[in-house]
């Protein structure tokens, strides 16, 4: 196994599938395996679920390489989201002060 690429499907929203990551071993990278994996897949999502109108991928903003591919392929900023984080010993410091 060189690299893979993941997709969900869900039935409450039909006509989206999102091409979750896609990965490709450290040693083989920079040979298309990624662009490979991507493209393939989105293939198979055209054959075997034509009721699909729209596929959705993500990445984190410095992965440059994925960037990439995901320009080529033609897929365009739709939303962006944030994560958050806490040291739990700092919550449970300010959840003690409430109660």
């Amino acid at each position: 196994m060189l690299g893979l690429t993941k997709i969900s499907w869900y039935p409450s929203r039909p006509s989206v599938v999102s091409q979750g990551y896609t990965a490709v071993l450290p040693d083989v990278r920079g040979r298309g395996i990624g662009r490979r994996l991507k493209a393939e897949m989105l293939q198979k999502i055209f054959q075997d679920m034509p009721e699909i109108e729209y596929i959705r991928t993500g990445n984190a903003d410095n992965n440059d390489a994925i960037l990439k591919i995901n320009n080529e392929l033609g897929f365009r900023h739709q939303m962006a989201t944030k994560t958050w984080q806490i040291e739990t010993a700092v919550l449970e410091e300010y959840l003690s002060k409430l109660i």
